[in-house]
């Protein structure tokens, strides 16, 4: 699931705990890794904690975001113009859905449906879906307004 040919977009989510990765997909799995546990092993996962880190090279420009709760982390990474609201709104699905089925080999593919839902559906995001809704509006009362100038000029010209 590689974002080259896309726009900006989550490019890896997992699921941890203090003794490393329960669950993880993504296209960067394996850079991914080099990144993620010596993270855990920094974490403290006993208190509920959410942040985000910038950019870096370490994480090949990625943005990183992660929720502790109940000493359990739902981390994913995203390109650097990806919202990290909508990072953070992935995440919290993540762990509602994870407290539901913690099966890994399913947990899985449910996330890999989550990343392709919260980054490319704009339902995946309220601010997203109200700006595509707007825009929708505007072009078509640009194209209503066109229409009703074409006819004036026509009523004009005959």
């Amino acid at each position: 699931m590689a974002y080259q040919n896309r726009p900006p977009s989550i490019v890896y989510a997992a699921v941890i705990d203090r003794t490393g990765v329960l669950v993880q997909t993504g296209s960067f799995v394996s850079v991914m890794n080099n990144v993620i546990i010596p993270l855990i092993e920094q974490m403290d996962f006993s208190i509920n904690t959410k942040k985000n880190f910038k950019p870096s090279s370490i994480v090949h420009d990625h943005t990183i975001q992660y929720i502790i709760e109940d000493s359990i982390g739902y981390i994913s990474a995203a390109h650097p113009d990806f919202q990290t609201r909508i990072c953070f709104s992935f995440l919290e699905q993540a762990k509602a859905d994870y407290k539901m089925n913690s099966d890994p080999v399913k947990f899985a593919k449910h996330l890999e449906r989550l990343i392709e839902y919260y980054s490319f559906d704009v339902s995946g995001d309220k601010i997203r879906y109200i700006q595509s809704e707007v825009d929708e509006c505007t072009r078509i009362m640009s194209n209503n307004i066109s229409c009703q100038q074409t006819i004036l000029l026509k009523c004009i010209i005959y």
